[in-house]
């Protein structure tokens, strides 16, 4: 098969086709059709452990190598698209969602000193503002969120892969139409931000970026205190961990 970059490919899959940032229409029949017959071929079982498969693809050697990425609109568009395959119409990104990276114009991604990655503000704040909102892409059920790191890696795009595993995080919706799809109908799902939201570091401490929760589609980040253009956004991770 073809090792795919992202970055500079104009293949998607490891076979022909053109990449979705080049105009490739990831939901056609043939390409879902190879797709499933790539999964089929690929071992991906009941009891696929997480944690093997995050050493199995590299995820430390990535992670203590440094100098990770910062994700373009096209890669992040890459990831969107190949999620909107994998789940179909069980989709939690919000059909009017106007792109990639919508909710974050006023944030950018740059090197965070001794972090690596970091969202950081590109004007002035006050208390109160918008500062960003998320997009989740969520999975309702584990075999979904498994075959869409299974299609990262297949695909040639281990890192990706990795940088999803790190980001993920389970919520739980409080909206009786997503709550009726999950499993045992608990509320409960598995995701990740598909925007640069990803990015934002934690402090528990002293967080100065905090989500109006609800909708599990977007979450809408507000500043806890004035910030100043240049700083790094921060929040509390031990929201996610209830």
């Amino acid at each position: 098969g073809v090792a795919v970059d992202v970055f500079n490919s104009t293949v998607l899959l490891p076979f022909q086709g053109k990449s979705s940032f080049n105009g490739y229409d990831v939901q056609t029949p043939i390409y879902a059709t190879k797709l499933l017959g790539l999964f089929e071929s690929s071992d991906v079982e009941d009891d696929f452990d997480l944690l093997d498969f995050e050493d199995s693809i590299g995820c430390n050697e990535y992670k203590e190598a440094g100098n990770m990425p910062l994700h373009t609109s096209a890669v992040w568009k890459y990831l969107r698209d190949v999620y909107e395959l994998i789940v179909g119409e069980a989709s939690t990104i919000d059909p009017d969602d106007d792109g990639s990276m919508s909710g974050t114009k006023d944030v950018e991604m740059k090197v965070s000193p001794g972090k690596g990655r970091g969202l950081f503000a590109k004007r002035d704040f006050l208390k109160g503002d918008e500062v960003f909102t998320t997009i989740y892409g969520g999975f309702y059920d584990s075999q979904a969120y498994r075959d869409y790191l299974r299609y990262l890696s297949i695909s040639g795009n281990n890192d990706l892969a990795c940088d999803v595993l790190q980001w993920a995080y389970v919520t739980k919706t409080q909206l009786p139409e997503q709550i009726e799809k999950t499993y045992l109908k608990s509320g409960l799902v598995v995701g990740f931000d598909i925007n640069p939201g990803s990015i934002v570091n934690n402090d528990n401490k002293n967080p100065n970026v905090g989500a109006l929760n609800g909708d599990v589609a977007r979450d809408v980040h507000i500043a806890l205190r004035d910030i100043r253009k240049g700083e790094e956004l921060l929040t509390s991770y031990s929201a996610f961990e209830k």
